[in-house]
């Protein structure tokens, strides 16, 4: 997660009103939820299993805080920053929410471990702030998610907050794209998915459930890269190398401010993977011309200059 805004909320501590629990009867309810939380639950329960159980914790929750803010804290739909601020302090405060990764990067385990990462308590926040009818929106780029409510930029790993932010330059100086829609929220999951089989080795169907996620919206440079990776484990290099050159287009097209540089997959890494999938592939006049382009870019690069060398030497043969 990397920091960009300065400006903190203030914890408060309030009682939490429980709400009336959510039952899901079935895996497709879970599905049709309109909360964008639940349907991600609902997709991650392919490997965590217990959707319907996970989705009716996180709908209670959502329900219970939404509920508070309206009949206890008076919060009107226009209160942007005031919004912020309460909703910081009870997580912080009364549920004592913790950020932190977890293995797969799921709901479900953020709800078992109270320790969330961005995308987990943005999603959170953002249901929320639509059960009260809030202006509010996903935000997300390559490793970080934020949300933006009305005219603030709100960081909801550590309450820090932006007033006046604006969308072109959330979006061009510091590489974020907005996500309105249903379909974008789903294909950050999985997106999210497709990471776990990865971490799993099941490399096939981090391929089917990243296609999803690119299919519904998801265009950056870190989804065509995991992609990639994926194709190249499965010796699928052509694929593979397609995969490369797009998140490369991406990283450029997104990386023209120095804060943007700050959350973009790296390039060089990216660039890197390419060289060694065109010598996988057994094109060496490709990865010896990708290689160079390293180095131009990056030119004491120990391990390009370390494979630049062999290719020169092996041509000498």
């Amino acid at each position: 997660m990397t920091e960009i805004f300065a400006k903190k909320t203030k914890s408060a501590s309030l009682d939490i009103i429980p709400s009336k629990k959510v039952v899901y009867r079935t895996e497709e309810e879970v599905m049709e939820s309109k909360v964008a939380g639940v349907r991600r639950i609902a997709i991650e329960g392919e490997i965590s299993g217990n959707a319907k159980e996970y989705a009716r914790r996180y709908q209670d929750l959502v329900d219970s805080i939404a509920k508070t803010l309206k009949e206890d804290l008076k919060i009107k739909p226009r209160e942007h920053e005031r919004f912020i601020t309460e909703v910081w302090g009870m997580m912080n405060g009364n549920l004592k929410i913790r950020y932190g990764n977890n293995k797969f990067g799921f709901i479900s385990e953020s709800l078992a471990t109270n320790q969330w990462d961005c995308d987990n308590s943005a999603f959170f926040v953002f249901d929320v702030a639509r059960k009260l009818g809030i202006d509010a929106k996903l935000a997300y780029t390559s490793g970080h998610t934020l949300i933006t409510i009305g005219n603030f930029a709100f960081e909801t790993v550590n309450g820090n907050y932006l007033f006046s932010f604006d969308n072109f330059y959330l979006k061009h100086y510091y590489g974020f794209y907005l996500i309105g829609s249903d379909d974008l929220a789903d294909g950050i999951a999985y997106y999210t998915l497709g990471g776990a089989y990865h971490i799993d080795n099941n490399h096939l169907l981090a391929v089917q459930n990243y296609s999803k996620a690119i299919k519904l919206g998801i265009n950056d440079a870190s989804i065509y890269h995991a992609r990639a990776q994926a194709y190249d484990t499965m010796n699928d290099y052509s694929k593979a190398i397609k995969d490369y050159n797009k998140a490369i287009e991406l990283q450029e097209s997104t990386s023209k401010g120095q804060h943007a540089q700050r959350v973009q997959t790296n390039p060089i890494i990216i660039r890197m993977h390419r060289a060694i999938c065109y010598g996988s592939q057994g094109d060496k006049k490709k990865a010896l011309e990708a290689w160079k382009e390293i180095l131009e870019i990056e030119p004491d690069n120990r391990f390009a200059l370390l494979m630049l060398e062999r290719y020169e030497k092996s041509k000498k043969r």
